[in-house]
């Protein structure tokens, strides 16, 4: 039976990566590549289509600023593959570095919407729809700022704090005989 993946910013940086790797390695993993512009995906990875089989990829549309988008993506997963075994929550803003004082107040609410409200929303779904499901694991990436800050990285990092917080508190509300491990 094959282990299902389910990468959030899958089309730029650890996100990528991430399916880049699994696609490429021996194994029996599907990928569902969860991506804001879908059509645009298979462009942006540097590992052809021909070294890897086409059922391998599954590509379906989230956007962290919408919330509507959250449900049919994963609703998808579960009619689809019926599980999902890995949650990778690799999805993220915030190239703005600035003092704290500097950034204007959009970029400081998309940082918090797409960094807070949109990732944690997602991982809620997920568990809404697969907590009966056996159970999965959930790997959330966060930022080195959420700890250690420094200076131009202040609402960046308090956005990755802020999940980091209830992600904490979360696994340690999740009912321990939903197997789902943050």
């Amino acid at each position: 039976m094959p282990t299902i993946w389910f990468i959030t910013g899958a089309s730029s940086g650890i996100g990528k990566c991430m399916v880049e790797q699994l696609l490429i390695a021996d194994n029996d993993a599907i990928i569902i590549a969860a991506v804001r512009q879908p059509a645009l995906l298979p462009t942006q990875l540097s590992v052809s289509t021909d070294a890897y089989p086409a059922s391998k990829l599954d590509v379906v549309h989230l956007d962290l600023f919408d919330r509507l988008t959250f449900k049919p993506a994963l609703t998808y997963v579960l009619e689809k593959y019926g599980k999902l075994d890995y949650f990778i929550g690799c999805a993220g803003i915030g190239g703005d570095l600035s003092e704290i004082e500097g950034l204007p107040q959009q970029v400081i609410t998309d940082n918090f919407q797409v960094n807070f409200f949109g990732t944690f929303g997602v991982i809620q779904t997920s568990v809404e729809l697969f907590r009966l499901k056996g159970g999965f694991k959930i790997f959330q990436f966060t930022s080195e700022t959420a700890i250690h800050p420094f200076p131009g990285t202040g609402w960046y990092g308090a956005s990755k704090a802020a999940l980091e917080n209830l992600l904490g508190t979360y696994a340690q509300e999740l009912a321990p005989s939903w197997n789902i491990q943050v």
